[in-house]
C-alpha cells in the first residue's frame, strides 16, 4: 500500500488520547501492524505506508502537547490531516512515564505551578475535559483502552519509531474497534490486561505493612514512612468530603500528586452497624440534611455515586463501583489507606460532650464499637490498599479523668486496656493484615499510662500508637512564653506523653497535625517550626491534617471553609503552594531498615520553617561555593562533632565557618578557631551558632539572608525570656539521615525551584 487513502488513520493510531471520538469512528486504518521489509515500511498486507509526519511537541516543561489552550483537540487533529500529514511525532519526556509524582500530577496544576493561568483559562475553553486528568492520561487512553496501544505499532524493529507514545512494553495488539466513547476523550478498544500507570492492578503495588521496633516496614523488612492526608467521611453526609467539587479520580490522583503515599480516612460507627444510617444511598443522606445543591454537585462531578449505599461510596463492594469509589480509587494510585474510627455518632469531632467521646458516652457503647471495628475490617480484609485500621480517634470527656486513669482498680484505666485490647484483638482477628493503631485520652494528646502498664496482645509485629499535636493545644505558652522556651518545654511534653514510645521499640505516628494555612496565626508559625524539628529529628511517619478545602455541612454551616486544608475552597488546588512544600520535605525517610544508603548516618541542617537544607552550590573558579536554602535531596553530607564543635563536609577537609555579622557562612579549611566552632546555644536546641566575641560580634546564628535564600550569621536573637520576638529564620535542625545524596534529585526539585523572596507563608 502506498500512502494511505485516509490521511488521518496514522494520526489516529498515534493520539490516540488526543482525538474526538466522531474523528476516531470515521477512520480507516491501513493493514495493521506495521513493519518493516528491507528499507521499506509496509503494513500487514506487505503493502508500503510511507510515513508523512508532523512534530508535535509534548516534552517541554508542562508535558503537554502544545496547543491545546489555543484550539480543541479535535480541531487540531482535523488540521493536520487536512494538511496531508498521515502521521505525528509525539515527543514526550522519560519522567512522564517513570516519575509517578509528574505522570499524576493535573494538567491543570502542571500548568498553574509554571504560573501559566491564562493557559489554564484557554484550556478550560477549548478542552476542558482534558483539564483535570494526570497528565500521562492527557497523552494516553487510561481507562477506556488498552493501556498500551500496540494495535498502533508493529512487532518488528518500527517499533521503537511507531509506538512513541507507549512509554512500556505493549501486550498483545488486540483488534480495535472504533467507536466513540462517552464524557472522554478517547476512543474504544477491546480491553486487556493493564501494564500502565494506574489502573486497578495498581493496588497491588502496595505492600504489606508490619513492625519492626519503632519502624513500619514492608515485607521484606525495609522501611515505609507513612506519610499521609487525612480526608475526612465521619460527618453528617458520610461521604468523603470533595465529591462535590472534582471526580474522585481527580482528586485521589492530587493527592498522589502532592507526595502523600496514604490517606487517613475517617469513618463514623453507625454507618456501618445502624441500619438508619448504613442503609442510605449518597442522595439520601443528601436530601434528608437538604443538601439539594450539594447533590447537583455531586452529581455532576461523580454521577457513578449517586445511587450507591453510603458503605459502596466509600468502598466499593460493587465490581462496577470500584472506578468512583473513595477508597479504591485511591488504590488506583497506589495511595495507602488508613481507616480512623473517627467517632460513633456522624458528625464534627471533638468536644467533651458529644457523647462520643469515651467508653459508656451516650453513643458510645463499647460493644457496639467492637462491632464496627469488626465488620470494617472483615469488609476491608481483600483490600490491599488498606494497610491499617486506627481504633478510636481522641478519646476524651468527663469519664476519663486522673482518678479514673491512676487510682480505681475498677477504673476507665483498665476499662482502656479492657476495650482498647479487645478492639484490637477483634480487627486482628477480621483482618491480620492490617497494623492495628491504638490512641491515647485527653484528645489523643497522652500515652504516658503506657509507661509502666503496657498493652498485652496475642499478636505482634503489627501493632503502633497514635498522637495529636496542635498549637491551640499549648496556645497560652506559645502566645505568651519565649518561643525557643515554650519549643522545649512542649516537646519534652510530647516526648514524656507519647513519644516515649518509641524509644521502647513502639512505631508512634503523630496522626494529626497541621496549620492555619492563610499564614496569619502567630501561635501556628511558631508552632510549626518545633514541631516540624521534631518530626525530622525522630523522622516520624504522620498524618497532615487535612485535605479538604471545604466541607459539605459542618456544625450547621453549608460549605465551610477549611483554613487547615491543603486544597483551596473549590478543591482545584493548593490553598498555600509555601504550606505544602514545606510538608513535602517530611514526606521522603531518612534512615530506619534498607536505608542504610550512605556507609554511616550523616547530619544535614534542616530549615524547619520553610522545609529546606543548606545545600552548597559550586560557582566558577572551584573556589567559589555559596551554601544556600535549597531541596533536601540536594543536601551535603556533613559530620557534627559536638566534642570540637565542628561542622565538617564529609569525606572533605572543608568545614563551616563564619565569616561575621550579616555575611554568607563559607566552607573553609581553617577549622580550629571561634569562627568554626559550633554549638547549640537555645532551648529548643535550633539555634546553630559561633561565639565570635573577639571578632566584636558576640553570638551569631545561622539565618536566613535578605534575599530568602542564602545562609548567613547575624547576632542571635529570641533565645530566652524575651515573649515578643520571633526567632524561626534562625532556626535549624540537625537532623541524622543514612539517604543517600549522591546526586539524586526529584523531578519536582528540578523543574520546581522553590521561589523564596520572602520566606514565610504568605497570609491570603
Amino acid at each position: 500500500m502506498a500512502a494511505s487513502s485516509t490521511p488521518t488513520s496514522l494520526l489516529l493510531a498515534l493520539l490516540p488520547l488526543l482525538l474526538l471520538p466522531a474523528l476516531a469512528a470515521a477512520a480507516s486504518l491501513p493493514a495493521l501492524p506495521l513493519s518493516t521489509s528491507s528499507r521499506w515500511v509496509v503494513g500487514a498486507d506487505g503493502r508500503r505506508v510511507k510515513l508523512a509526519c508532523a512534530n508535535w511537541a509534548s516534552h517541554l516543561e508542562p508535558a503537554a502537547a502544545e496547543g491545546l489552550a489555543r484550539r480543541g483537540v479535535g480541531d487540531i487533529a482535523a488540521r493536520v490531516a487536512a494538511m496531508g500529514f498521515n502521521c505525528v511525532r509525539l515527543t514526550w519526556p522519560t519522567y512522564l512515564a517513570t516519575n509517578a509524582t509528574l505522570s499524576s500530577l493535573p494538567f491543570r496544576w502542571s500548568l498553574e505551578r509554571l504560573g501559566m493561568q491564562e493557559s489554564v483559562a484557554g484550556v478550560r475553553v477549548n478542552n476542558p475535559a482534558l483539564l483535570d486528568l494526570p497528565l500521562i492520561n492527557v497523552f494516553r487512553a487510561h481507562r477506556h483502552l488498552p493501556c498500551t496501544l500496540s494495535a498502533h505499532s508493529s512487532h518488528g524493529k518500527a517499533r521503537s519509531r511507531l509506538a512513541i507514545n507507549s512509554p512500556r512494553p505493549p501486550p498483545p495488539d488486540p483488534p480495535l474497534t472504533a467507536s466513540p466513547t462517552h464524557h472522554e476523550p478517547v476512543f474504544s478498544a477491546r480491553r486487556v490486561p493493564c501494564h500502565c500507570h494506574g489502573g486497578h492492578a495498581a493496588a497491588a503495588a502496595v505492600p504489606t505493612l508490619s513492625t519492626a521496633s519503632r519502624w513500619v516496614v514492608d515485607e521484606s523488612g525495609s522501611r515505609v514512612k507513612l506519610a499521609c492526608v487525612n480526608w475526612p467521611s465521619h460527618l453528617e453526609p458520610m461521604l468523603a468530603e470533595g465529591l462535590s467539587k472534582r471526580p474522585v479520580g481527580a482528586i485521589t490522583a492530587s493527592v498522589a500528586a502532592m507526595g502523600f503515599n496514604c490517606v487517613r480516612l475517617t469513618w463514623p460507627t453507625f454507618m456501618v452497624t445502624n441500619a438508619s444510617y448504613g442503609d442510605l444511598t449518597v442522595a439520601q443522606s443528601f436530601h434528608r440534611l437538604n443538601l439539594t445543591d450539594t447533590l447537583a454537585g455531586i452529581r455532576a462531578n461523580n454521577p457513578a455515586v449517586v445511587d450507591l449505599k453510603l458503605i459502596d461510596a466509600f468502598k466499593a463492594s460493587l465490581p462496577l463501583a470500584r472506578d468512583d469509589a473513595v477508597v479504591s480509587s485511591l488504590g488506583e494510585h497506589n495511595v495507602m489507606v488508613i481507616l480512623d474510627n473517627h467517632l460513633s455518632k456522624p458528625g464534627w469531632c471533638c468536644s467533651n460532650t458529644d457523647g462520643n467521646g469515651f467508653f459508656g458516652d451516650a453513643n458510645f457503647d463499647p460493644d457496639v464499637w467492637v462491632d464496627g471495628l469488626t465488620r470494617m475490617a472483615t469488609m476491608f480484609a481483600a483490600v490491599p490498599n488498606v494497610v491499617g485500621m486506627s481504633l478510636r480517634n481522641e478519646l476524651r470527656g468527663p469519664r476519663q479523668n486522673a482518678n479514673d486513669w491512676y487510682n480505681h482498680p475498677a477504673s476507665a484505666r483498665s476499662l482502656f486496656r479492657r476495650y482498647m485490647q479487645r478492639g484490637a484483638e477483634a480487627v486482628h482477628a477480621a483482618n491480620p493484615r492490617v497494623l492495628v493503631i491504638l490512641s491515647g485520652i485527653s484528645f489523643d494528646n497522652d500515652l504516658s499510662f503506657l509507661n509502666t502498664r503496657p498493652v498485652n496482645l496475642t499478636f505482634t509485629g503489627k501493632t503502633a500508637f497514635e498522637v495529636h499535636w496542635y498549637s491551640f493545644s499549648n496556645s497560652r505558652e506559645w502566645s505568651s512564653g519565649n518561643a525557643n522556651q515554650a519549643c522545649a518545654r512542649i516537646t519534652s511534653g510530647v516526648t514524656s506523653h507519647a513519644l516515649y514510645l518509641l524509644d521502647k521499640g513502639w512505631p508512634v505516628i503523630l496522626s494529626e497535625f497541621g496549620v492555619d494555612n492563610r499564614g496569619g496565626n502567630a501561635n501556628d508559625n511558631r508552632y510549626y517550626g518545633c514541631a516540624a524539628a521534631v518530626a525530622a529529628d525522630l523522622d516520624l511517619d504522620w498524618a497532615l491534617w487535612a485535605l479538604q478545602g471545604s466541607y459539605y455541612l459542618r456544625e450547621g454551616v453549608v460549605g465551610l471553609d477549611e483554613v487547615y486544608g491543603v486544597f483551596d475552597w473549590a478543591w482545584r488546588g493548593p490553598r498555600n503552594a509555601t504550606a505544602l512544600r514545606r510538608v513535602q520535605a517530611l514526606q521522603r525517610p531518612l534512615r530506619g531498615p534498607g536505608l542504610a544508603e550512605a556507609a554511616a548516618p550523616y547530619t544535614t541542617l534542616f530549615h524547619p520553617v520553610t522545609g529546606t537544607c543548606v545545600v552548597v552550590r559550586r560557582r566558577s573558579p572551584p573556589a567559589m561555593e555559596l551554601l544556600e536554602l535549597g531541596p533536601c535531596d540536594e543536601t551535603e553530607a556533613w559530620d557534627f562533632s559536638a566534642t570540637q564543635q565542628r561542622l565538617a563536609v564529609r569525606d572533605s577537609s572543608g568545614c563551616l565557618r563564619a565569616e561575621g555579622a550579616g555575611r554568607p557562612v563559607s566552607i573553609g579549611v581553617s577549622c580550629g578557631d571561634a569562627m568554626a566552632r559550633w554549638s547549640l546555644v537555645s532551648d529548643s536546641k535550633l539555634h546553630v551558632a559561633v561565639n565570635a566575641t573577639a571578632a566584636g560580634d558576640g553570638a551569631l546564628c545561622l539565618d536566613v539572608g535578605a534575599d530568602g535564600r542564602s545562609v548567613v550569621t547575624n547576632p542571635c536573637r529570641c533565645l530566652r525570656d524575651d515573649n515578643s520576638c520571633d526567632p524561626e529564620s534562625q532556626w535549624f535542625k540537625l537532623v541524622a539521615s543514612t539517604r543517600s545524596v549522591a546526586g539524586k534529585q526529584t523531578l519536582l526539585a528540578q523543574q520546581l525551584p522553590l521561589k523564596r523572596k520572602n520566606w514565610r507563608i504568605r497570609s491570603f
